[in-house]
């Protein structure tokens, strides 16, 4: 089960998902869309609001300092 895993594998997945819903939202990837569309993910599972709830809670972090990430 998910709980059995380790936290380094589900922090992973959600860096992830992330990457992938950032190469979705990018025109200039659309070539390569074949590659990585999200459709199929988005339909057969809650990717969408663990997408949404990755983005608020990023949102409500502290912001990143120029040249510190």
């Amino acid at each position: 089960t998910v709980a059995e895993r380790p936290m380094g594998d589900r922090v992973e997945a959600l860096e992830e998902l992330l990457l992938l819903a950032l190469e979705n939202g990018n025109p200039a990837a659309e070539p390569f869309r074949e590659l990585f569309d999200d459709t199929p993910l988005a339909k057969a599972t809650d990717y969408a609001i663990v997408v949404a709830r990755l983005e608020a809670l990023l949102d409500a972090g502290p912001a990143a300092e120029a040249g510190g990430l």
